[in-house]
């Protein structure tokens, strides 16, 4: 009887995981952020996370405006494709113009599997 010699299974090489670089986390969030406080649709959704550019209506948030914002620091957890970053932002009146106060709130930032990075949208307000 015959038996064929053995071989070797060969299976593909998972890609390793590509950490998330702060430097990119930073280029999008200010885009989207910049879009936010300049009125300016077509960088909003540029920044945005494809599923959700549809549902990006219009430039306030809990009824205000961006006025300024500020990234707070973050630290990235290892193996990690998305991220809960906070900013401190002055709310703009839109009908007066004149500053709300300042608040802070997160937004999810998220790495796709071509290296793409996206703002996922905001969550609520955390207190100061």
């Amino acid at each position: 009887m015959y038996t064929p010699p053995a071989s070797a299974t060969s299976y593909p090489v998972a890609p390793a995981h590509t950490p998330m670089s702060a430097d990119a986390i930073n280029r999008v969030f200010k885009k989207y952020m910049n879009g936010l406080a300049d009125h300016d649709m077509t960088q909003l959704r540029a920044a945005s996370c494809p599923r959700l550019r549809s549902t990006l209506l219009g430039f306030a948030l809990n009824g205000y405006y961006v006025g300024r914002w500020k990234l707070k620091p973050y630290t990235i957890p290892p193996d990690a494709d998305e991220l809960s970053v906070e900013a401190t932002f002055t709310q703009q009146d839109p009908d007066t113009g004149r500053s709300a106060g300042d608040i802070d709130n997160q937004w999810i930032v998220e790495q796709d599997s071509d290296g793409r990075y996206w703002v996922c949208g905001w969550l609520n307000y955390r207190g100061q």
